[in-house]
């Protein structure tokens, strides 16, 4: 089987999406499907890059909200797409995330050459995400995605969706069209099977883009409600977004918290894995996501999280984790509860924590729907299309 993949960005450096995608093509590859992806934001360490075409963008060096880098589009992107798909002779072609002109290419071209589309919104299409900037930009996003994109994007033959409140939220949208659920997922291959203890000098962690869907505000004001002694915050992710980053440093400071809680900025690799083994819990208050990574990357580092009941994991307590709604007194809570384990505690959780992951969210699991779903998408093309 061969399928092609047209997403905004590829590899393991970045975040979100690209890092999904990664490790579906790499299960892909392990089940012996043939794998081509089309993107325009390709990073400088990119394994195998024989099978990623970049595509031509406008936008390039321009500012970050400039019309043609909003956009993301290109007078030759289309045929460059049409021309891959002609080639490639994909079984089917999966587009990642619909902001942008290129799923919409990506479904075009697709259909053009009578290929099954799936489409995975990745959680951007949550009420949150554009409601939390005001209401003109909510209705300005809103006529944007109602005239502009989504009739083009309506005509995908199936919808991913990764949690049951996504589902909810896509049926809306895309209301004619099956939904195919498959949750995020983790490659415990990439993280030790050896539990290490937390750093000595006790310390809560956050990781991810500085964003304001992460709750990174919310996090910083209920450690200093919570007052646990003896206990840092650290922050680690890009600025993803600098006003915001400037107003979380500027919060800090205003709230006397200079000297508990640090910025570290993008950690990788080594640098992160043992960011995540020595935290003493990571906490994740997003106010929108769809089950955020570093939740799965923690518990597969044995550390227990706390995270929220929006990021759509409803059944984290049943490993050990704490779910709290996004607001300042129930996250303060669970700041204090974890705070409070004993070390042989915070250990007994942390492997209770990776046992699940391995059960519920591991690429064990979660790739075999992979496998099955890109198959009968594959077939329900070839009774569609022929």
């Amino acid at each position: 089987m061969k399928i092609l993949f047209i997403s905004e960005s590829y590899g393991s450096t970045l975040f979100g999406v690209a890092q999904v995608l990664t490790h579906i093509i790499k299960y892909c590859s392990a089940a012996l499907f043939e794998s081509k992806v089309l993107a325009y934001s390709v990073d400088d360490v990119c394994e195998n890059k024989s099978l990623v075409k970049q595509l031509p963008v406008y936008g390039v060096g321009m500012q970050k909200n400039s019309l043609g880098r909003m956009l993301r589009v290109h007078h030759r992107m289309y045929p460059t797409v049409r021309k891959e798909i002609n080639s490639f002779d994909p079984d089917l072609v999966h587009v990642h995330g619909v902001l942008t002109f290129i799923q919409v290419i990506g479904v075009l071209g697709s259909k053009g050459e009578g290929v099954p589309v799936l489409i995975s919104p990745h959680g951007m299409l949550e009420p949150w995400l554009w409601k939390q900037k005001g209401h003109l930009y909510f209705w300005l996003k809103r006529l944007y995605w109602v005239v502009v994109l989504r009739p083009f994007l309506s005509r995908v033959d199936f919808v991913h969706v990764i949690t049951n409140q996504e589902s909810v939220t896509l049926a809306q949208e895309f209301p004619d069209v099956p939904q195919v659920h498959i949750s995020n997922a983790i490659d415990l291959v990439e993280y030790s099977s050896n539990q290490v203890a937390p750093d000595t000098d006790h310390f809560l962690l956050f990781i991810g883009r500085l964003h304001p869907k992460k709750g990174v505000d919310l996090l910083i004001r209920a450690f200093k409600k919570a007052s646990v002694e003896n206990v840092r915050l650290m922050i680690a992710g890009p600025d993803f977004d600098a006003d915001y980053t400037a107003k979380l440093k500027a919060l800090v400071e205003r709230l006397g918290l200079s000297g508990k809680v640090s910025f570290v900025g993008s950690v990788h690799g080594d640098g992160k894995s043992e960011l995540l083994q020595k935290a003493w819990c990571t906490v994740i208050p997003s106010y929108s996501d769809v089950v955020a990574l570093v939740n799965l990357e923690s518990t597969a580092s044995f550390t227990p999280t706390i995270t929220t009941t929006m990021t759509g994991l409803s059944d984290w307590q049943e490993g050990g984790g704490l779910l709290v709604e996004p607001e300042l007194e129930p996250l303060t809570e669970a700041i204090i509860i974890a705070c409070n384990w004993s070390l042989e505690e915070r250990m007994q959780i942390g492997e209770r924590a990776r046992a699940f992951v391995e059960d519920r969210y591991s690429w064990g699991v979660i790739g075999e729907q992979w496998v099955e779903a890109y198959k009968m998408i594959a077939e329900s093309g070839k009774k569609k299309y022929e």
